[in-house]
């Protein structure tokens, strides 16, 4: 879960102009301040601090979460043998 935090935080840091900060999700997803900004920067590192999604990254997450959400009973193109 320590992953899926760190993630999350990104995510809303990137998305949101105004976010809680890192001792509110620390609290929230249970660990402590310091873990957090440790895992919050190993993870930017390990992306090198790009957290843009090209356009076909971003159909392919698309294109999976239809079917996902469809469980693959419509033809949407996107999930292989209708």
């Amino acid at each position: 879960h320590r992953l899926l935090l760190a993630c999350v935080v990104l995510a809303i840091k990137m998305m949101e102009d105004r976010h809680f900060d890192n001792l509110h999700f620390s609290k929230v997803g249970g660990l402590g301040l310091v873990e957090l900004n440790l895992l919050e920067m190993d993870l930017l590192k390990r992306l090198n601090f790009d957290l843009r999604m090209g356009l076909e990254e971003l159909q392919d997450a698309e294109s999976f979460l239809l079917c996902e959400v469809t469980s693959c009973n419509v033809n949407l193109g996107a999930c292989g043998e209708p």
